[in-house]
This record gives C-alpha cells, structure tokens and sequence, in this order.
C-alpha cells in the first residue's frame, strides 16, 4: 500500500511550524470538530504508511483491520463522547446505575455508554411483575432496588435481590421466563430488548461468559431452594397431621389461597364435609355473608404477602364467629413462621359454643318474657287463661275427632283456628316464641286436616298436643316465680288508706251513689290498656317484613273502660293491627319509590259517643286491591260465592275480607295465609254487641271503624 501524495501534503500543512510548542498550540486552540478531522486524517496516513511497509497479502488485512478501527474510534467512540457532552448529567446517572448492577462493575465506560444508548426507562408499581413464569420474555430488565423471585408450587421468594432479570431466557434462547419477578417497592427499571442485549453480549470483552456463570449459578440455587422448601414443607405437612390427628379439635390449616391442607377428623363434623382437602374454607364458613368474605381473603393476601405487617394484627381482622349448619363456632387463628419471618400457614381451631349460645339466649328470653309479666300481669294472666281455653279445646278435639278418627267440619275448624290466632298473637306481645311457635304449628296441622283428612295427621296433632301442654306450663311458671300473694297484688284491685275511709264512711251514710264511682274506678282502666303490648309486637313483625310502623293512640281526656273489655279488645283486635302490618303498609324501598315517608303509621283513636265505645284503626298503607280481591275470592271454593257476589254487586268489597277462610296472602307464613283473621275479629265485636266496618282508598290506607255499646257491659 503507497502513501498518497495528497495525504502528505495535508498533513504537513497542519505541522508546518518549526517549532514543536507552536505545533501543540495550534492544534490545541481548534475546535473539536477540526480536531476530529485532523485526528482521522493522521491515523489515515499512518494507516497507510505502515501498510507500505507490510508484503502482501499481509497488508490487506491490516488495512481491513484499519478499517475497522477508524469505525470504532472517529465514529462509535466519538459518538458516545458527544452523547456525555451534550447531556452529562443525564448520561452518568445511567452509568452510575449501570455500575451499580455486578454485571457491569469492571465494564469501560465507553461500553456501558454503548448499553445506555439502548436503554429505555420504565417506572414499575409495588409488587407489579415484570416477568411471569411460562409467558414470553422481549427483553432484560435492569433494577436498583431489590425485587423478589418466585417459582410456581413455592409460596415464598425464592430470592430477593436486584441487578439484571430476564437474562436467562436470552443468552439460552429459551422464549418464556422460568420465574415469576415482582418489584419490592416502586421505582425506576431499565429495559434492553433482547436483540440489542445479545448484541452487547457478543460486543462487549468478557460480558457473555459472565452472564452464562450468572445464569448457572442462579438455576443451582434456585433449584437448591425448591428441594429445601418442598422437603420442609413436607415435612411440616406430616408433623401437622400427626398433631391434628391426636388433639380431638376441630383444627385444620389453610394456604395462601384460603384452601384447607391438614386437618382433623373432628373438623370434617363441624365442617359438614366428605373431602376437606382443597376446599375452601371461606366458602363453606362465610358464602352467605360477603363483608366476611371480602376480609377474610383481604387479610389472608395480606398475612402472606411478606413480613411487611404484624401477623398477629392481621389475623385479628379475620371472623371470629361462623354459624354452620345451625352449629355455632369460636375461631381461634395461629401461624406459622419461616427463619426470615415469612408467615407459611395458618392454623384454625374451632369451639363449638352452640349449647352455650342457646342457653344464653334462652336466659335473655326468659328475662324479657318476666320483665313484660311484670309490667302487665292484668295483660299475661288474660293469655294464660286464653291459651288454656285453647289447650281445652284442643283436647276436647283431639277426643271427638282424633280418637274416633272422624272428619271434622270446616266450620268446626275455623273456628278452632281462630281461637289459636288469638293466643298466638297474645304470646307474641309477650316474646314467647316456643309457645308461638306451637300454636302455629297446631294452625298448620288443623288447616291441612280440613284439606287432606285427618287420617294423616293424627301422629303429629298428638305430639303438638303434648308439646302445647308443656309450653303452657313453661309459660304458668313465670307467674309461680312471682308467688301467689305478689300475684294477688297485682291482679287484684287495692285501695289507698284515704280512699278507704271515704268508702267506709258512703256506706255508714248509706250513700251508695258516691260509693259507686269510687269503685269503678278500681274496676275500670284507660283506654291505652286496649294496645298494650301492641307497640313492641308491632315493630317485631315490621322488622321481619323489611318496614318501619309507628303506632299511636288518641284518646278522649278522662276516658276510662271496663277492664274486662279492654282485656279482651287487646287481644281480638290483634288480628287487626297485624292484617295492617302484614297487608296494607307497604315495604321502605316501595314507600320511597311511592314518595311516602319510610315509616308507615297505624293509628288508633278512642272515643265515647252516649253509651257507646268507638274506636277507629287506621293506617296509610297501599289500601285495598279490589281486583285482586274480588279475583281471590272468586278462586276459592271455601267461600260462599253468592255472597262474593252479593256483596260485589253492592260494592261492599271489603266484607269479602271478612268472610271465614278468605285470605289474601299469597302463601302461608307465620303470620297469614290461612284465612284465620279478619272473621275472627267481627265474630269477637258481635259478641260484644257491637259491630265493626271499614273504608279503603288505593293508595292511602285502609281505616276500621268498630261501635260497641257501654250499656250492655
């Protein structure tokens, strides 16, 4: 290769000063782009000069290794010097990240600017990952900060550690990630696609076998965790179980995932189920309420997403409670921890406290049932005597007809039927569920004998005889606790000292007329006595129907009533005050819809007119469907279709209601559907003498007016 003629020429114009100092000045005071040309014009000449002096073919591959270092030197190199230049700040924060990462410790600056270049910044989220196991890997990822590695079967990181991720895949040529990375906390990553990594791996001294150790080390030791954690873990599953087989509790563990993995035999009773392994706890424990379910699996994601939070605060988040199967359960939470403070498994015993729960709450009743006897003993001893004359009734029934297995008529069990309608609400003013709960069972069994015979009803009617019997002396016991003379005391009627003296002095004078109010006023009580105990039962029912009732009283001033009359209006007029809960007042949600207050009123209003008792029930419920009772009736062959239409015909629709086995519900509950109600509480005002109708606008409610005279009493 021949130096050419125009190469020398240049560069003895660039050293034609004598003076070598002059020569170093000149060329320091150029700029860096005629320094750079100068530069390449020198290496050309020697390039050339030297390669004349080389025999062929020796020189033309020098002169393709000149080529090459022209390239790398006046283009790549000052490539990057001029990068550095125009942003330095920018470029050695990227190269002090770089440093940072041990795979570039000992790397030249001007190949970690070359990586840099291919840099693209990316900013994770806390615990988001950026590599998951079995799907595809586009590239490496290069962290500061720590992030954790997670192998499919193994619940803990396997490591955590910063540096570069994804490598693996690369340098194996391998398409998807053999782990799961999840960031440690949120920051700043750096990605290179894989291309360019290859690339910079081949390019860069040293780098691809310093990847390849990384690669082997790390699968040694990641496959040297797994053993350890699989053997441990199995070695703990066998210790639990022995454990769980020899303390007779009702103990399993769970998982990250809310499944059980050990358990004991006793809890395959408490949990109900063949197969326990597997399943899922919160859904056997907590399906039917979602508040539980959402915590539960919230504090298990938090109680085994590392050691970031106090295990023992977290589990007292959990339910403490469950109801399974009517069988209520204690939940006592322990866990397991590993050496770096890792929470591994949760353990949950069981207690069965259904017994205690139910005596507790048995306790409670039976303190409410003697509060309420205090209050009104006039009001408890007029259910007594009711549900004893029903007790009497039904054994005279079960006599005529059980014994002899004989039909009875339907009029025969209607009326029977109301009678228990009416001691069923007297027990319920009072909160004797058990006895309620009978007397509507008694109401079911008579309703289906007058619908499929009695025949096979028998066995049960006999056992709800017995179980009424032993309700009713339940209920005769709450008085005993009081004793006979307290009993006396307060059923009967007393005088103040004042008052004595005043009667004994009417009846020395003969003075009968003055003598008489003075005991009325013993014998006669206000007309607040009518509703006592209506109040509570009231909200009770409105509670079980998803409403909100007021009830209130209005009554004339200095209005007082027999007591025996106001006793027995308590207890008839139950059907009413129900009938309203039950069938006019409309649910919250629709009331809201209908533009009316959430609470619904029923009102009773108490008046004298000459010699006669009036009272007006009204409440502002959905009124009366007319349609849909006409409708009703027409479909029920218990009903006397002449008078349906009699009274159809005359628009008096609403005596349909109070005909003997109209209902209007649309199934039996315990509270209607039977056709026990309405009829009842007409055939209790005739009795009395008195008589009862009613009015109904749609829309606005329904209003009873009832007339009984005082004079007949």
């Amino acid at each position: 290769m021949s130096i050419k003629s125009e190469d020398i020429a240049q560069v003895a114009s660039i050293f034609g000063l004598s003076d070598p100092a002059a020569v170093i000045e000149s060329i320091n005071k150029m700029p860096p782009e005629r320094k750079h040309i100068l530069a390449r014009e020198c290496f050309q000449m020697t390039r050339s000069l030297f390669a004349s002096a080389l025999v062929a073919p020796i020189d033309e591959t020098f002169e393709a290794i000149g080529g090459t270092l022209e390239k790398l030197i006046f283009e790549k190199i000052y490539a990057a010097s001029q990068r550095l230049l125009e942003d330095p700040v920018e470029w050695q924060a990227k190269l002090d990240a770089l440093r940072e990462i041990d795979l570039f410790a000992d790397t030249s600056t001007f190949d970690l600017m070359n990586v840099a270049a291919d840099m693209e910044e990316m900013f994770f989220k806390k615990d988001e990952a950026f590599l998951t196991q079995d799907e595809p890997v586009k590239g490496v990822y290069l962290l500061k900060d720590k992030a954790r590695v997670f192998l499919r079967g193994v619940e803990k990181p396997v490591v955590i550690r910063n540096g570069i991720f994804g490598e693996e895949a690369c340098v194996m040529e391998v398409e998807a990630a053999s782990a799961t990375v999840k960031t440690s906390q949120e920051g700043l990553a750096f990605y290179i696609p894989r291309k360019k990594f290859l690339l910079h791996t081949k390019n860069i001294p040293g780098l691809q076998e310093k990847v390849f150790q990384i690669v082997v080390d790390r699968a040694k030791f990641e496959q040297e965790v797994a053993q350890k954690e699989k053997a441990l873990a199995e070695e703990q599953r066998q210790l639990t179980q022995e454990v769980l087989d020899h303390i007779g509790q009702g103990s399993f563990s769970i998982n990250q995932a809310g499944e059980i993995g050990n358990f004991s035999k006793v809890a395959k009773d408490y949990l109900n189920r063949r197969e326990l392994a597997g399943a899922p706890f919160a859904d056997i424990a907590f399906r039917k309420n979602r508040k539980a379910l959402r915590e539960y699996y919230r504090a298990l994601n938090m109680l085994f997403g590392g050691n970031e939070f106090d295990p023992e605060v977290i589990l007292s988040m959990l339910p403490d409670e469950v109801t399974i199967n009517k069988r209520i359960f204690k939940l006592f939470y322990f866990f397991v921890q590993d050496s770096k403070g890792y929470v591994m498994s949760v353990f949950v015993r069981m207690e069965e406290v259904t017994l205690e729960r139910k005596l507790a709450a048995k306790e409670e009743q039976n303190r409410r049932i003697h509060e309420k006897m205090q209050q009104n003993i006039g009001g408890f001893m007029t259910m007594l005597d009711n549900i004893n004359n029903s007790n009497n009734l039904i054994e005279q029934f079960a006599e005529e007809y059980i014994d002899t297995e004989k039909q009875p008529d339907s009029d025969h069990i209607g009326a029977l039927m109301r009678n228990l309608h009416g001691s069923k609400g007297l027990s319920g003013q009072f909160e004797i569920e058990s006895l309620k709960d009978v007397l509507h069972e008694l109401e079911d069994c008579l309703r289906g004998i007058d619908q499929n015979g009695i025949m096979i009803y028998i066995d049960r009617f006999n056992n709800l005889l017995m179980k009424l019997q032993a309700e009713y002396m339940h209920a005769v016991s709450f008085k005993e606790n009081l004793g006979e003379k307290i009993v006396e005391i307060l059923e009967g009627v007393s005088f103040t000292q004042t008052e004595y003296l005043e009667m004994k002095q009417a009846v020395i004078e003969g003075d009968f007329q003055s003598l008489r109010p003075l005991v009325l006023s013993k014998t006669n009580v206000p007309p607040s006595k009518i509703i006592e105990n209506w109040e509570t039962d009231i909200h009770r029912l409105a509670e079980s129907l998803d409403k909100a009732i007021d009830l209130k009283l209005e009554t004339q001033e200095g209005l007082f009533i027999p007591k025996e009359l106001a006793q027995t209006l308590n207890v008839e007029l139950g059907h009413l005050y129900r009938n309203c809960v039950d069938h006019g007042i409309e649910s919250k949600s629709r009331r809201q819809e209908l533009g009316k207050n959430e609470i619904g009123s029923i009102t009773v209003k108490v008046y004298q007119k000459v010699q006669t008792l009036v009272l007006v029930i009204k409440d502002d419920g959905a009124g009366m469907d007319t349609e849909k009772i006409v409708e009703i009736a027409r479909n029920n062959p218990n009903l006397s279709q002449k008078l349906v239409s009699h009274y159809v015909d005359t628009g008096k629709f609403w005596k349909i209601l109070f005909l003997p086995g109209f209902s209007a519900a649309g199934k039996v509950t315990k509270l209607s559907g039977r056709g026990v109600g309405l009829d009842a509480v007409q055939a209790a005002i005739r009795n009395l003498g008195g008589n009862i109708v009613m009015a109904s606008e749609p829309g606005k409610g329904s209003v009873f007016f009832i007339e009984i005279p005082l004079s007949l009493l």
